[in-house]
């Protein structure tokens, strides 16, 4: 069924939408020509039982009420009329109307100054009180606007506290490790391949993938982006040389964690190169839509890449790893301070048999590198980082049998790496920390301040000996843990 709009309604939808002026005065119909001749400053606005009329037009009720100064009363039949517009006004708006002026006892030559004088007082009047509203405006803004600032302030604190105190920590939410015998998957020069990311995206802090083989020779640029295709845009992009590829993971690490409104993640790779690289693969999965595509859509091959994927705080600047590639155009969350992670100290080489056959205190998340008796316990650690200007490392005897424990760091080039085992370098005294006497349990820090240093590989040297005339080393289980680096 359709409804005709009359024409009358179809005027008042039009009018309905003009503009009203910003002040006016309301006038009964029998007083309209009267104010009229009076010719003053403000336009006047009819008010009824049927609603309000200004310049032969119906105007909202709603407008009216915002832009009316008063109510100007000329005639007694007007003053009658502006009562039965009161009972309408207050059962409308539930309040009384405007001020109103009668001037139906005043002579005609009085009453245009007295309109002006009384029109003059109401626009002071409510010029005064928009003037007391504004400031008061102002006054709750700048008051809004400094415990703003203040609550700013307090979480900034808040996460540096929790970022230089370590109370939380990237976390390994997801691990495709490579499954032995999958297939590799081979990244031409000059195509991209797309892996849709599992898991959620909020607060994702890092995603690694596996490279099988360096390629060579080394020639090349490997582009990651990750991207949201629900958002149609790219999130972050890392551009990385062939040099700086190595065979392992290659974590890529965002500066803060992803927001709270969840989204699907892919990861765009491009490569250039002489040869094709080379990316590990996981399990199978059954979902065409999961395994890694070309860039025209075309799925290669049945296994997902190898893929880590860690989570943060949603939205939170991360404390950032030091096997970690920060994104294009990115600085290190802090002042250039980076940290390694409890995995990345297995990495970790025995002086005694240049092989790395190190292991963590059980259940402490540190490097063990057991006090030895009559000799100094060492541990190399390769440093993901070129050049660091501190090194601190924190450092522990995990058993309260334990002996006291002196405990050492040193820095050297990579190329200064011993060829024999057991033969520990010689250290340039600003390469060496000094030794750092620790009862059992008790908790300390070895700190290295170091002089600039060229941008090459560098080795980190963990040391632990007994104190002179101690010879038993039971119960020695001295750890190295929490390693951070300034670059």
């Amino acid at each position: 069924m359709s409804v005709e709009m009359t024409e009358p309604a179809r005027a008042r939808d039009r009018n309905a939408g003009q503009a009203v002026p910003s002040s006016l005065i309301l006038v009964a119909d029998a007083d309209l020509e009267a104010a009229r001749k009076l010719a003053l400053p403000v336009a006047l606005c009819v008010g009824g039982a049927e609603g309000f009329v200004l310049e032969g037009r119906g105007v909202p009720a709603d407008l009216v009420h915002g832009a009316a100064l008063g109510v100007l009363v000329l005639s007694r039949a007007g003053a009658a009329a502006v009562e039965a517009m009161a009972a309408g006004w207050l059962a409308r708006f539930g309040v009384s109307l405007p001020d109103r002026l009668d001037l139906s006892e005043e002579r005609a030559g009085a009453r245009r100054e007295a309109a002006l004088s009384w029109i003059a007082d109401v626009l002071l009047a409510q010029r005064q009180g928009a003037a007391r509203r504004a400031v008061a405006l102002m006054r709750d803004m700048a008051a809004l606007r400094r415990e703003h600032e203040a609550m700013q302030a307090a979480f900034a604190r808040l996460e540096a506290h929790a970022f230089h105190h370590r109370l939380s920590e990237r976390k390994l939410l997801m691990a495709l490790a490579p499954v032995e015998g999958s297939p590799v998957a081979e990244l031409p020069s000059g195509a991209e391949m797309v892996q849709r990311l599992p898991g959620g995206s909020v607060g994702l802090s890092d995603l690694a993938v596996r490279i099988a083989e360096v390629p060579q020779p080394r020639q090349g640029v490997l582009t990651c982006r990750l991207e949201s295709p629900d958002l149609g845009r790219e999130l972050a992009e890392w551009t990385l040389p062939a040099a700086q590829l190595s065979s392992g993971w290659l974590r890529l690490s965002l500066v803060r964690g992803l927001e709270e409104d969840p989204v699907g993640l892919q990861l765009r790779l491009g490569w250039s190169g002489a040869v094709p690289l080379r990316l590990a693969t996981a399990m199978a999965h059954p979902d065409p839509r999961f395994r890694p595509q070309t860039g025209g859509g075309t799925p290669v091959g049945r296994h997902v890449l190898a893929m880590e994927i860690w989570h943060y705080l949603p939205g939170v600047r991360a404390p950032a790893s030091a096997t970690g590639r920060l994104p294009d155009g990115e600085m290190e969350a802090g002042p250039g301070m980076r940290r390694l992670e409890a995995r990345d100290l297995l990495r970790a080489i025995n002086l005694d048999t240049l092989a790395r056959d190190m292991t963590p205190v059980q259940g402490g998340g540190a490097l063990l590198v057991h006090v030895m008796p009559e000799q100094v316990a060492c541990a190399i650690l390769p440093l993901p980082l070129a050049g660091p200007r501190q090194v601190s490392v924190d450092v522990m005897t995990r058993n309260a049998k334990g002996p006291v424990v002196e405990y050492a760091i040193a820095v050297l080039p990579a190329a200064m790496r011993p060829k024999r085992p057991g033969a520990l370098p010689d250290f340039p005294e600003e390469a060496h920390s000094g030794w750092v006497r620790m009862k059992p349990m008790r908790a300390g820090q070895v700190t290295l301040i170091l002089p600039d240093l060229p941008a090459a590989e560098h080795d980190l040297y963990l040391m632990t000996r007994l104190p002179p005339g101690a010879t038993s080393n039971a119960y020695g289980w001295s750890g190295f843990s929490s390693v951070v680096l300034h670059v």
